[in-house]
């Protein structure tokens, strides 16, 4: 399976500023993990997109913020009610040396 890669940049904006951004394409994301400090993020819908449905939330993401690149999981997705767009992403960071739990949906073929 190739590496599925996404860019980010930090964030500034919380609250009620974000809306704004959202217009403009971008979504706004944490990234968290065992044993760092919790970073706001800003990802590009379209990149994210395609990304998600490459990746889905069982997959290995590398994402680039500035110059470091760290695998990430999709921990969780929140989306608009009435558009189904995403409207917030939760990253949750790898240590590629530990176990982590993570949800894998089954999808069940054939008859029984």
């Amino acid at each position: 399976m190739s590496k599925i890669a996404l860019k980010a940049t930090k964030r500034e904006v919380l609250g009620k500023r974000l809306q704004k951004s959202r217009k403009e394409g971008l979504i706004p994301a944490v990234l968290y993990g065992h044993g760092i400090a919790n970073e706001n993020l800003w990802i590009k819908y379209l990149d994210f997109s395609r990304a998600y449905e490459k990746a889905g939330e069982n997959s290995i993401i590398e994402i680039e913020i500035g110059d470091k690149q760290m695998p990430v999981l999709v921990y969780d997705t929140q989306t608009d009610t009435m558009s189904g767009k995403f409207s917030h992403i939760d990253f949750l960071q790898v240590n590629m040396k530990e176990e982590v739990e993570a949800k894998i949906p089954l999808e069940f073929v054939g008859e029984s």
